[in-house]
């Protein structure tokens, strides 16, 4: 699906094909009753993430205009770091492990305000979870380490909104952040 034509697809698509890519089957050399204890697993953990992404929003309050941000990042330090920065301005955060699971939050609730997603993850990349996700035209930031002028360029030419380098200071991430929600006639909520 990597070199597919992602257009035709709608999100619910995506989701269940890569549910299904990381899913044991019969050709894989895993005896049945590993490979269905090892596919439960993963429904629990799929399940109890969608779960924890409900409850945080069953604390907004009904009617609140709060911002959304979905923030993609495998290091959990990172996510942390850049909840707080954001919590600080009143966002409403979730957060994603993985590329898998930023598909997975998009196909349950499509109205983020801005995802920051990490390039350098395991499985889908920063760039590969963008491309999958695009079509729902919510702002991206890419935050990451990678920070040759190359990358980057070609980063924006992608059509991501914003782009920071790791490591970096909490005014220019904010910065970079408010900028790029202005652009959408949005803004941080001033502290």
């Amino acid at each position: 699906m990597a070199g597919g034509n992602t257009e035709d697809l709608d999100l619910e698509d995506i989701v269940r094909s890569v549910s299904e890519q990381n899913q044991y089957s019969d050709d894989d050399d895993i005896a049945p009753q590993e490979r269905d204890e090892i596919n439960s697993e993963m429904d629990a953990q799929q399940s109890a993430y969608l779960e924890q992404l409900k409850k945080n929003r069953d604390s907004i309050a009904p009617g609140s205009s709060a911002l959304k941000v979905l923030v993609v990042d495998d290091s959990s330090v990172a996510r942390a770091t850049i909840a707080r920065h954001l919590q600080e301005h009143e966002v409403m955060v979730d957060q994603a492990d993985s590329g898998q699971q930023a598909i997975e939050a998009m196909g349950h609730f499509s109205d983020y305000d801005l995802i920051t997603l990490d390039q350098n993850m395991a499985g889908l990349s920063g760039i590969q979870t963008f491309e999958l996700i695009r079509q729902h035209e919510v702002p991206v930031v890419m935050v990451s380490t990678e920070a040759e002028k190359d990358t980057i360029v070609n980063a924006l030419m992608k059509g991501l909104s914003n782009y920071v380098i790791k490591p970096f200071t909490r005014e220019e991430f904010l910065e970079k952040i408010d900028y790029t929600l202005k652009t959408q006639g949005k803004s941080l909520a001033k502290v």
